[in-house]
C-alpha cells in the first residue's frame, strides 16, 4: 500500500497502467481533473472521495476561454465531454458523480464539530442527511452558545488590484481571536478563516503587531488564513471574519454570494466554538445568511 499527494507520485512510482488494483483519491473535491489522470492511469480500479459542498481546486483559467480551448480542439460539442471536464470548473468529484451510471454515496456520518455547529451546515447544504455522532468529551466544556456573533460596524473597501478587506473587522477578530486562545487549554488550537486574501493579510498583519510571532505561531497553536487553506483542515475555536458589511463592491458581494462552499468550509473547520466577527445586519440579508 503506497500513499501520496498527486503531485508527487511522479517522483516514485512509474507512470505504467493498472501498477495498483485499486487507488483511492480523497478531498477530490478540490483535486482537478488533468492533475488525476495519471493516477487513474496506474489504476484498475478507483475509488473517488469528496464533498461538493467543499471547495474546488483554485483555477486562473477563465471559463470563457476553457470553453474555446475546448472547441479549438473537437471535444465541446462530444457527448462525453458536456462539460464535465471543464478545468476552470469542474473537479474530479464532479467529473466522477456526473458519470452516466454514477451513484454517489454519501458519507453521512459526522465526528467533528458540534452538533449545534454541524447542524447550521446540515441544513443549509446537507438537505439534514448528516448524522451527528460527534463525542462531547472530545470538545471543549462550555455553558455557552457553541455560535456566537460579534456584530461589528465596519466598513469594507476592496484597494485597486485586491480582493476585499475590513480593517474594523480585522482587529476585533483579532483582540477575540487573542482573548480566547489564553484561556484555551494546552494543546488546542484556533484559528481565524475569512473568504478573502487582502483580508487574511491584514489579519496576519495585525496579530504580528499584537503578540510576538513566537510565543503562540511556533506552536501551531493559532493559524490565521482564508477558507480555501483550510479545508481538510481544523482547529478547536474558529473565528470567522466575513468581510460582508457596508462598502462591500458589488462584485465583491457577487463573488460571496456565488460561493456558499466558502461559508460552509469555514463553518465546518470548527470543532468546539465557531465566533463569527461581522456585521450581522448586512450578512442577514443575502441568501447566504450566516449562522445566527
Amino acid at each position: 500500500m503506497w500513499a501520496s499527494t498527486s503531485l508527487s507520485v511522479a517522483r516514485v512510482l512509474p507512470l505504467a497502467p493498472a501498477v495498483f488494483d485499486l487507488v483511492v483519491i480523497d478531498e477530490a473535491s478540490q483535486c482537478d481533473i488533468p492533475s488525476a489522470l495519471p493516477l487513474l492511469v496506474r489504476a484498475r480500479r478507483a475509488l473517488i472521495i469528496g464533498d461538493p459542498n467543499q471547495l474546488i481546486h483554485v483555477s486562473t483559467l477563465a471559463p470563457r476561454v476553457d470553453r474555446r480551448l475546448a472547441d479549438r480542439h473537437g471535444v465541446a460539442r462530444e457527448r462525453w465531454f458536456e462539460g464535465r471536464f471543464e478545468f476552470s470548473r469542474r473537479s474530479l468529484y464532479d467529473a466522477a458523480a456526473s458519470a452516466p451510471d454514477a451513484e454517489p454515496l454519501l458519507l453521512a456520518d459526522h465526528y467533528r464539530s458540534h452538533p449545534d455547529i454541524i447542524e447550521f451546515s446540515n441544513r443549509a447544504f446537507y438537505k439534514g442527511d448528516l448524522y451527528v455522532l460527534t463525542d462531547p468529551k472530545d470538545l471543549l466544556p462550555s455553558d455557552e452558545a457553541a455560535i456566537r456573533w460579534i456584530h461589528v460596524e465596519g466598513r469594507a473597501e476592496r484597494p485597486p488590484g485586491g480582493s476585499a478587506r475590513n480593517e474594523r473587522e480585522a482587529q476585533t477578530a483579532c483582540e477575540e481571536a487573542l482573548r480566547l486562545i489564553e484561556s484555551l487549554p494546552e494543546g488546542k488550537t484556533l484559528g481565524i478563516v475569512t473568504p478573502f486574501s487582502r483580508q487574511a493579510d491584514l489579519i496576519v498583519t495585525t496579530l504580528k503587531r499584537l503578540i510576538p510571532e513566537e510565543t503562540i505561531w511556533q506552536a501551531r497553536r493559532l493559524t490565521a488564513a482564508t477558507a480555501h487553506k483550510f479545508q481538510g483542515d481544523e482547529r478547536d475555536v474558529i473565528v470567522f471574519s466575513p468581510v460582508v458589511s457596508d462598502g462591500l463592491p458589488l462584485r465583491s458581494q457577487q463573488w460571496v454570494a456565488g460561493n456558499l462552499n466558502l461559508l460552509n468550509v469555514a463553518v465546518t473547520r470548527a470543532r468546539s466554538l465557531l465566533v463569527v466577527v461581522g456585521n450581522s445586519r448586512v450578512c442577514g440579508q443575502g441568501d447566504g445568511a450566516l449562522p445566527s
